[in-house]
């Protein structure tokens, strides 16, 4: 895996002409460097509506996935491929060139019957469009009896299909969603849910040599709370420190009453809420303090200390190359981390309190020949400690 940017973005459903390019001031005082555009059709809007928030995302450094109906894989299943082809050319044309353009979004959470139409869409857009990257965001793995229909594999086969999907298709970026870690009822099996899918999803990343997003939760609804400040931190912690080098928020603007729908970071008035408060905040805090550093950074092991989540190793005292020993207060549960750095093969280890109510103090001690190392801090819920040797 080659080097790269670390990528904090969010999920858009607004249709193009709606709001114009000062919108993306808001996504700049988000922290955002990521964007997915306005919905663009091709039969309603004109193509400078979306160039001049494109020209807005290029001055203000967001690198953009291009929403076009010519370019999903629905358009493909409607239209044919040949037809589909020639469709995807135009978009290319009219927006693929733009320098804040990384590619066109290909769709979300496609089910086993319209895997094929993915993989067609990712590889005519690669032909037509080699230095863009085809974005298509994949349903996460869920225990449940309806898991294998919709998905077109089962329970212990959806990592081999991920496997295969990302082979054929030759797609450079893994993405899912994932909000469990948010639910009101049943949050410890939820959070429990929510690191099976970092793992699962890592270890096809790893062995495809493909970058690793996640969507994670902004906006509460149906049985998903309402994320707040130590939420927010948590979710990008816990992601990074299991080897996540891409964020997209779902969402940041609300759309309708529909579905229990509350609290996004901008509301049906357009105006912020508290909620674009405490997401800029830890956005901006994790992009200025360590997203550079992580961009870097190759995941080797990962640990839970005290309390295991969805398959993760736990932490045994002695057993790791370099991490000798670690404690936390109060019995608090740990994530600890050992990276590479690509660029000068040095280690570094992540310590993050896996809590997401509970502050708590940690010590980490390391073998020789970093035993002279010893960090003890107290970090709330969700913080994060980076250690580069």
């Amino acid at each position: 895996m080659q080097n790269q940017q670390f990528h904090m973005g969010f999920w858009n459903y607004v249709p193009t002409g709606t709001l114009d390019e000062r919108a993306v001031g808001d996504w700049a005082d988000l922290g955002m460097n990521l964007a997915m555009s306005f919905s663009y059709n091709p039969d309603i809007h004109k193509p400078d509506m979306m160039l001049s928030v494109l020209d807005e995302c290029r001055q203000k450094g967001i690198r953009v996935i291009v929403c076009d109906s010519r370019t999903s894989y629905s358009h493909y299943l409607a239209v044919g491929e040949e037809q589909f082809r020639q469709d995807l050319a135009d978009a290319i044309r009219d927006f693929g060139n733009h320098p804040a353009v990384m590619g066109f979004h290909v769709g979300d959470e496609p089910n086993g019957e319209q895997l094929h139409a993915v993989e067609r869409a990712c590889i005519l857009q690669k032909q037509l469009a080699p230095t863009l990257s085809p974005f298509v965001n994949f349903f996460p793995f869920w225990a449940a009896s309806d898991f294998e229909s919709i998905t077109g594999a089962g329970n212990d086969k959806y990592g081999e299909l991920l496997t295969n999907i990302v082979k054929n298709s030759g797609i450079e970026i893994l993405s899912y969603d994932c909000y469990s870690q948010m639910a009101f009822h049943g949050r410890e099996a939820g959070v429990g849910n929510y690191f099976y899918n970092l793992n699962l999803f890592r270890s096809v990343a790893q062995a495809t040599d493909c970058t690793l997003w996640t969507s994670l939760l902004s906006v509460g609804h149906w049985n998903y709370s309402c994320p707040r400040e130590d939420d927010f931190r948590w979710q990008i912690s816990t992601s990074a420190a299991h080897g996540v080098t891409g964020i997209l928020w779902f969402f940041i603007y609300e759309r309708s009453l529909d579905s229990s729908y509350r609290v996004p970071p901008i509301d049906l008035f357009w105006e912020r809420t508290e909620t674009f408060e405490w997401l800029s905040r830890e956005n901006r805090i994790f992009m200025k303090y360590y997203a550079e550093k992580f961009a870097k950074l190759e995941l080797v092991k990962v640990y839970h200390y005290l309390k295991q989540y969805g398959g993760t190793a736990p932490f045994i005292y002695g057993q790791d190359e370099i991490i000798d020993f670690v404690t936390s207060s109060h019995e608090t549960p740990l994530i600890v981390s050992r990276f590479v750095n690509r660029e000068t093969g040095r280690p570094a280890v992540v310590v993050v309190n896996n809590s997401q109510t509970e502050p708590t103090r940690f010590e980490i001690r390391l073998k020789k020949p970093y035993d002279a190392v010893h960090h003890s801090d107290w970090l709330a819920p969700g913080q994060l400690h980076l250690i580069e040797l």
